[in-house]
């Protein structure tokens, strides 16, 4: 468009001018549209190493470590998310198979915060209509939003009010994962502005961080069978020891006799 428009303005010049102009006047438009189409490959040679970057970052992917409570595990996994888009915060929201809690964490400042919630804390993180999307939004609270098609709009607020109100979220972009323990919504957020491009990247993203909790959550629960195991096989052994080496009754022998004498009371 921006191309046209300075055409039609060099034609219009260049009609209007005298004879004598004309090689003058046809080397500004060739000057013009050099310009222009320079500064097109420019930005399409930066998107282009932006969109590689990005791609890069996110291929670098932290090893996995062993979980524990309250292990940096999820503070690295979310740093890194923070870093892929170039966020100031990042926000999870997951529950567990028969967990009555709800889990939150989230990565601000260089900080993770992680805490519990009881089930049904928020009623639904996102409208009704979005609940298996992957969208961005600009202004949550407007219902204007960008999904895969394009631009679209929802007829009320695109997050859960008690959501939004408690991490004071305006802009955002959000994906589902659902693994086989856990499931839950990444939320990239406070970016300035969004594209159609930062769409697939959110949905890879949820679905590194669902895997990791759900290997988090197994491991932790195959290391708690394990330790009760074990448990049970210590109480075990010293049930069988203990019996063992219990109080035995003595006979004693009169020195006098051949035959023993009557037993004596417990040792």
């Amino acid at each position: 468009m921006l191309v046209l428009v300075i055409a039609s303005i060099l034609e219009v010049f260049l009609t209007q001018a005298d004879a004598d102009e004309f090689e003058l006047n046809r080397a500004i438009i060739r000057g013009a549209y050099l310009i222009v189409i320079g500064g097109m490959l420019a930005y399409v040679s930066a998107f282009r190493e932006r969109r590689r970057e990005r791609l890069a970052r996110l291929a670098d992917w932290p090893a996995y470590e062993s979980p524990a409570k309250g292990s940096p595990a999820i503070a690295k996994t979310l740093a890194h998310s923070a870093d892929v888009f170039e966020a100031p915060r990042v926000l999870i929201v997951w529950e567990e198979v028969e967990e009555p809690f709800v889990n939150i964490a989230i990565w601000e400042g260089g900080n993770c915060v992680q805490m519990r919630e009881f089930a049904g804390t928020f009623s639904d993180l996102v409208h009704r209509e979005l609940v298996d999307s992957t969208f961005a939004s600009t202004t949550v609270a407007q219902g204007n939003l960008t999904i895969r098609q394009g631009l679209t709009r929802v007829a009320s607020a695109v997050l859960d009010a008690d959501l939004t109100g408690r991490f004071g979220i305006v802009s955002v972009a959000t994906a589902p994962f659902v693994g086989t323990i856990c499931r839950g919504r990444v939320f990239i957020l406070d970016r300035d502005s969004w594209s159609e491009d930062d769409l697939p990247l959110t949905e890879i993203v949820a679905s590194r961080i669902g895997m990791e909790l759900d290997r988090q959550a197994l491991q932790l629960e195959a290391e708690e069978s394990a330790a009760a195991r074990e448990g049970i096989r210590v109480t075990r052994d010293l049930r069988a020891d203990s019996c063992n080496t219990g109080p035995s009754r003595r006979r004693i022998t009169n020195p006098d006799s051949r035959e023993p004498a009557a037993e004596a009371g417990w040792d």
